[in-house]
C-alpha cells in the first residue's frame, strides 16, 4: 500500500515536472518570436532607408554594411537581454547606437527614416547620450 502511494506522487511529480516544463518552454518560444520579429522590423527599416539616401547609389557596399553591422549589434543586444546581462545588452545597444550616429553623419540614412530604430536603441539603454 505504501509503495502504491510513492508510485503516484511519483508519477504525479513527473507530470508536473513535464508541464511546467512545457510552460517555460513556450515562454522561451514566444519570448525568442519577439526578438526574431523585432530583428525583422529592424532589418526592414534599415533596408528601406538605406535604398532611401540619397548616396545609396555612389556608396551601396559601405551602407549594406552599415545595415548589417547594426543590425548584427541589435540582435547581440537582444539575445543579451534575454539571457540576463544587462551589462552586455547595453554595451552593443551603445555601439549599435554610435554606428547609426556615424552612418547619418556619413549621409548613409536620413535622420528621419532611422528614427524608429534610433528609439529603439534608446529603449535599450537607461541614460543614452545626446
Amino acid at each position: 500500500m505504501q509503495c502504491l502511494r510513492w508510485q503516484r506522487f511519483a508519477l504525479a511529480a513527473l507530470l508536473t515536472a513535464g508541464l511546467l516544463s512545457g510552460v517555460y518552454s513556450n515562454t522561451s518560444a514566444q519570448s525568442h518570436r519577439a526578438q526574431a520579429n523585432r530583428m525583422s522590423d529592424v532589418e526592414q527599416i534599415l533596408k528601406h532607408a538605406a535604398v532611401k539616401s540619397p548616396n545609396w547609389h555612389s556608396k551601396q557596399a559601405s551602407i549594406q554594411r552599415d545595415v548589417h553591422d547594426i543590425g548584427y549589434l541589435l540582435e547581440q543586444a537582444y539575445k543579451a537581454a534575454q539571457s540576463g546581462n544587462g551589462a552586455a545588452m547595453q554595451d552593443y545597444a551603445r555601439q549599435a547606437l554610435a554606428l547609426l550616429q556615424r552612418a547619418v553623419s556619413r549621409g548613409h540614412f536620413l535622420p528621419e527614416d532611422i528614427a524608429p530604430i534610433r528609439d529603439e536603441i534608446r529603449r535599450l539603454i537607461p541614460n543614452p547620450p545626446v
